[in-house]
């Protein structure tokens, strides 16, 4: 509107129009376009088959101008419809390029012929210059953002995928023995079975049988309820995961079914965790919020904080309560980080391990989680050798969004 407002104090644009080009549609967007000093709703136009003087444009890369209404046949078979109001007579066309990148177009149009001098026009030209480069970097941030997105949507999905290998590679151990299990007791059923029907089963054999099929009950029954146990924890955090589920949580008690949820991934990776929990705090949050923000803090402590020769891993979780906030003090006994690097810890994108294959979101992903989702502070600590800590408040009660 601002631009609109000062070249129409200088010629007549009764039209003033900014289409951006779109690979995937093959089409331009008009998402700026202002007629008679009134903002109106984006449009399309196709580019196939060039038939309007948009396409042509942009096709042919090259300036196209009317002076009145029958020019419009110099560029096109026959006379377009107006989309809205008058029809226009003098119309500019430039196309809109950086370093050979093509961007778009922009149009100024006017009802009257002859509407725009040589001045004008060379105005015009120098002011589209500046425009391509303001668009082509909007279009640049809108697709990093876009990847972004991307990449913490493929991290969600990465970490879910991993947790529900772990879980399942973690209950095969205890359904293997309950197979077994079974499989022995029905064996010595049978086997007793046999003797009383043959009229030789004493009492000792019966007592021996008593007593095996007693401590294999207590096999299944151990390792049924293991499996349960793992299962329950893994539904819980993988529907909080999913589903937005703010509710009263009680912290001690949930984060120890994400931390047994999570147990397979530590074991792999020969790490113990120091969980001390203050008993009775009590969050109102979104659970699956708080389940992210725990395996994202574990994750990123496996995967960059330990040198591989490091043998005694340990990560120690303290929960305790602050006024009316909660205290997250998370710290591991890894590696550490340089100080002149320790600035950079949120940034997106930033990652000492790029050569490995990661994505520099880990610790992004933990800002956003607790600054922007919970609504809290964060801050980390690091030397070189020394291990990194978080220190993490949240407020006991959920903000309304």
């Amino acid at each position: 509107m601002l631009v609109h407002r000062s070249l129409n104090d200088l010629m007549d644009v009764h039209v003033l129009a900014i289409g951006v080009y779109k690979d995937e549609q093959q089409v331009l967007e008009f998402g700026h376009w202002v007629e008679n000093g009134q903002l109106m709703p984006p449009f399309e136009l196709m580019l196939q088959g060039q038939s309007n003087l948009a396409a042509v444009c942009f096709a042919q890369q090259r300036e196209v101008q009317t002076r009145t209404r029958q020019d419009f046949l110099l560029y096109l078979p026959e006379l377009p419809t107006p989309l809205v109001g008058a029809a226009m007579q003098s119309v500019l066309y430039f196309p809109l390029s950086v370093k050979g990148e093509q961007i778009g177009c922009l149009t100024v149009q006017s009802p009257q012929q002859y509407a725009f001098l040589n001045e004008q026009t060379d105005l015009l030209r120098t002011l589209c210059s500046t425009i391509a480069i303001a668009v082509a970097n909007a279009n640049v941030v809108h697709r990093l953002q876009q990847t972004r997105e991307q990449l913490v949507m493929q991290e969600k999905m990465a970490s879910l995928g991993g947790l529900v290998a772990g879980v399942a590679h973690e209950i095969n151990t205890p359904l293997g023995i309950c197979v077994t299990a079974a499989s022995h007791l029905q064996h010595e059923l049978s086997q007793i079975n046999q003797l009383q029907q043959d009229k030789r089963l004493t009492v000792q054999a019966f007592n021996d049988y008593l007593e095996g099929a007693t401590a294999t009950c207590q096999m299944l029954v151990n390792n049924t309820q293991r499996v349960a146990a793992l299962v329950q924890s893994f539904k819980q955090v993988a529907v909080d995961r999913a589903a937005i589920s703010v509710r009263e949580l009680e912290l001690s008690s949930y984060f120890a079914e994400v931390l047994m949820a999570l147990e397979p991934e530590l074991k792999k990776a020969l790490c113990t965790v120091d969980y001390q929990p203050q008993p009775g705090l009590v969050l109102v949050a979104d659970a699956g919020i708080l389940a992210r923000l725990l395996e994202h803090l574990l994750m990123n402590s496996l995967q960059h904080a330990f040198l591989p020769q490091q043998s005694d891993r340990q990560v120690r979780l303290q929960l305790s309560q602050q006024g009316s906030q909660i205290l997250i003090q998370y710290q591991d006994n890894g590696q550490g980080m340089p100080a002149e690097l320790l600035p950079r810890l949120f940034e997106p994108f930033f990652t000492t391990k790029r050569h490995q294959g990661y994505s520099g979101l880990g610790s992004h992903i933990i800002y956003n989680l607790v600054t922007v989702e919970l609504h809290g502070s964060i801050q980390a600590r690091s030397e070189a050798g020394q291990g990194l800590s978080y220190r993490i408040l949240l407020p006991m009660l959920r903000r309304p969004d």
